[in-house]
């Protein structure tokens, strides 16, 4: 490490009397102190200046706490694997250039040294803007050496000195103390200050911060005029990088991006600082008020240093709930269920004793911010994580909703929250957010289409949406999922009919004026119009079967030809995977979990493959395979994808899914097993066993079959011949018989008393 004087030699040869002799002693004096500092064996953080340091006062910089080494990035496969998401800024462009060039990530926004954010109530309040991450990590946004200001004059922010040895600032003290030269003392270097470090453009660190009076569930006066600030930095920071972007002619994706990876940084260092260990020995400031457990110590343990094994998970509420002050205008994201309460307003208060003051008339001045506050609950247990209060929703089918618009019909709302922590309310964090955003089984589809470019590979800007739009299908039912992509691909089929019907129209309107203006016969005219309604009939039959069969459709084809149709919207693909990669996700966007990425084969693709990328497969599900039959996938389709083959490269549709679904047949399973591609004590395989040895074999279930048939055939020919019989029967009992030329003798009638003809008796009585 070098070591840098506060004065230079130029400014040493204008004081002195002698210019060349004090510059040259200068000069021989800081090389002195140069193979001093750097020949030193400095294996020990504590040594400070060639004095050794108490133990209590080992705390890394933050170059140490953030630089953890980072797995290299898989090079690109030249069999035609598509590469992995980028680690670096190198990205590959369109198929118009195939040689691929490089996109740094150099140019991200850097706001200048001293630029300020004013915010309405006078200049001497202004927001100073702290240097952002370049890029490269978190360290370079290390303070300068030495003692140097940002901001203006009226409202400066002084970065104390940076010790070149440990690595940490240092509290500002005389020389001959530093040195330990004032009595043999040995100079006391203060805790790492985690207020004075920025780690993304998102990081508020405006004057009025420390106002906040942490675990009151309330806001005072002041307080609520804090509250106020830091909305408007808020506003202030997106307009400036708003501004970035149409200063320099560059697309908004950029900005996007930066602004969007913010809300993961500042939690993912301290996770960092916590996995390094070096959180574990805080003191806390004060007893704890809350009512949440505590990570960091014993129940039973009053001490105020917090201690805590090697394997304890970081947590960032209760990070939250034990140092508050640290997260004040912090950006911050979480997951969970949003309950509405009541509509708060805010307003700044005119104290009268201060209404001279120009400061206070201008907050005063200040409009009213009207948020909805409403409790944030954990998707998975139900219980209250954080209050929040919002200014709208955004939704994938209706946008963006105000708190007017509110949805009364759905009291509790999955949702992602992206916004800043403003005190500790009660034993909750009091978070900020411009707008929620739903997470619903229908992805965020303008989100997708404004900040992806088709036909390239996963860019930078890209990553956070690429893991946002994966992490809410993965907690979304699959069946939901399901639904609504049928329901897309039938209102698609409805759509194609449509078009189908108005080009036949019109196609039929230009025959009809062709005819009016005799330019064709009328026999012509009857003989295209019949072609034309008989090509309709066609694909109308066409399409009403694919209506009654959707899985016919060949989607696949469809997609690739229409993209922009399909773009951002949910498709249901069935085929055979051939090729399964395995990578780790961002860790600081997806916690380094692994993603499997496989190739997918469908019956309309012919050699192409649709490229599907999931944090999650089915149990046994065998990775290692050469060919895996029947899988159905359900995802986004996020864009078309660039990859490179052995030859050139080529383009397939990316989808991202939050499940896979396998029904492979017993057959297929014990192929499987005997192939080593399967464990034959996984479930899958226990269960396609024990079917295979409970059915009959296929000999004898052909020639049950056959007997079954020929039964039945004799049965139905018994019966047939009975009614037959029966007919016939019917028949010969119904006839009347019919004699020709019957030769009867003619015998006498005799004569008998039922003969009398009372006729005439009863007509004479």
């Amino acid at each position: 490490m070098r070591y840098r004087p506060n004065l230079s030699a130029a400014d040493l040869a204008e004081t002195s009397p002698f210019p060349c002799v004090a510059a040259n002693l200068f000069r021989f004096v800081h090389i002195i102190l140069a193979i001093f500092f750097l020949g030193w064996p400095v294996t020990n953080s504590t040594w400070l200046y060639g004095q050794q340091l108490p133990a209590q006062y080992d705390f890394p910089s933050f170059d140490e706490l953030m630089n953890t080494p980072k797995a290299e990035s898989s090079a690109p496969n030249n069999s035609g694997n598509p590469s992995r998401i980028p680690q670096s800024g190198a990205e590959t462009n369109d198929l118009s250039n195939s040689n691929g060039s490089t996109n740094s990530r150099s140019g991200q926004f850097q706001p200048p040294i001293g630029e300020s954010f004013g915010l309405p109530f006078g200049d001497n309040n202004s927001l100073n803007l702290y240097p952002a991450n370049s890029g490269q990590g978190i360290t370079d946004i290390l303070p300068p050496l030495g003692s140097e200001t940002i901001g203006s004059p009226n409202n400066s922010v002084r970065l104390l000195p940076y010790d070149p040895v440990n690595g940490q600032l240092r509290s500002e003290m005389p020389a001959e103390d530093m040195a330990g030269n004032a009595g043999g003392r040995v100079s006391v270097v203060p805790e790492f200050d985690w207020k004075s470090q920025v780690t993304s453009v998102a990081d508020l660190r405006f004057p009025t911060s420390e106002s906040f009076q942490h675990g009151d569930a309330f806001l005072t006066p002041d307080e609520e005029s804090a509250y106020m600030d830091l909305i408007s930095a808020v506003a202030t920071q997106r307009r400036y990088l708003l501004q970035q972007t149409l200063n320099e002619f560059e697309s908004s994706t950029k900005q996007v991006s930066q602004w969007e990876e913010a809300f993961y940084q500042f939690a993912n260092a301290r996770r960092l600082a916590w996995n390094n260990g070096h959180l574990r020995h805080r003191q806390i400031p004060s007893e704890l008020s809350s009512d949440l457990p505590d990570p960091f110590r014993q129940p039973t343990q009053r001490a105020q240093t917090l201690t805590q094994n090697a394997d304890a998970p970081f947590v960032m509420l209760d990070d939250i709930a034990r140092f508050p002050e640290d997260y004040v205008g912090r950006p911050v994201i979480l997951y969970g269920r949003f309950t509405a309460g009541s509509v708060v307003r805010l307003a700044d208060e005119l104290r009268p004793e201060a209404t001279f003051d120009a400061q206070y008339q201008a907050r005063a001045a200040r409009p009213q911010v009207q948020l909805l506050r409403g409790i944030l609950s954990s998707i998975d247990t139900g219980h209250p994580i954080a209050e929040v209060d919002t200014q709208g929703l955004l939704t994938p089918q209706r946008g963006n909703i105000s708190i007017s618009d509110w949805p009364s019909s759905e009291p509790t709302i999955p949702v992602v929250v992206k916004g800043w922590v403003v005190k500790k309310w009660g034993g909750r964090p009091l978070i900020y957010c411009q707008s929620l955003r739903q997470i619903s089984p229908n992805p965020q589809i303008a989100m997708i289409r404004n900040n992806t470019v088709d036909k390239r590979r996963l860019r930078n800007e890209e990553k956070w949406l690429y893991y946002e739009t994966m992490k809410q299908l993965e907690l979304n039912s699959p069946k939901l999922q399901q639904s609504i992509a049928a329901d897309v691909l039938r209102q698609r089929i409805d759509n194609l009919m449509l078009q189908v019907q108005q080009k036949a129209d019109i196609n039929i309107n230009l025959l009809a004026e062709k005819l009016k203006s005799q330019k064709i016969s009328e026999s012509t005219f009857r003989t295209e119009k019949t072609s034309i309604q008989r090509q309709l009939g066609q694909r109308i039959g066409r399409y009403r079967k694919y209506r009654k069969s959707p899985e016919e459709f060949q989607t696949y084809v469809d997609m690739f030809q229409h993209p922009a149709i399909w773009h951002g919207h949910l498709v249901t693909l069935q085929g055979h995977v051939r090729h399964i990669v395995s990578y780790p996700g961002d860790e600081t966007l997806f916690d380094g979990r692994m993603l499997r990425e496989l190739w997918l084969f469908t019956d309309d693709s012919q050699h192409n493959p649709a490229v599907i990328v999931t944090p999650n497969l089915p149990d046994d599900f065998p990775v290692d395979a050469d060919v895996i039959n029947r899988v159905k996938v359900t995802g986004c389709f996020f864009k078309r994808y660039v990859y490179g083959s052995q030859d050139t490269q080529r383009i397939a549709p990316l989808v991202l899914a939050g499940h896979v679904e396998w029904e492979p047949t017993i057959d297929q399973v014990q192929t499987l097993v005997a192939n080593g591609r399967l464990a034959a004590g996984s479930p899958r395989a226990l269960r396609a066993a024990s079917m295979n040895g409970s059915k009959i074999g296929n000999t004898a279930m052909i020639l049950l079959c056959v007997f079954v048939v020929l039964v039945l055939m004799i049965l139905w020919g018994r019966a047939q011949r009975e009614e037959r019989d029966r007919v016939r029967l019917r028949k010969r009992v119904n006839e009347v018989p019919e004699f020709e030329n019957p030769n009867l003798p003619d015998y006498p009638v005799a004569t008998s008393d039922f003969s009398s003809d009372y006729s005439r008796d009863y007509r004479l009585s």
